[in-house]
């Protein structure tokens, strides 16, 4: 599926220190991360990564 501009996103990570490789934050199926997608609510580096 294409991620484009007003898309409701759903997905899940992991999120980790990249100096101790300490796990900081975990989504899953149950509880993903959802955001609706170029609409500035979340980083653009993070969106450039997705599309």
């Amino acid at each position: 599926m294409q991620i484009s501009t007003n898309k409701v996103v759903s997905l899940k990570y992991k999120l980790f220190n990249a100096q101790n490789h300490e796990q900081i934050e975990e989504t899953n199926e149950t509880n993903p991360l959802v955001f609706l997608y170029g609409v500035g609510t979340m980083l653009p580096d993070f969106e450039d990564n997705l599309s």
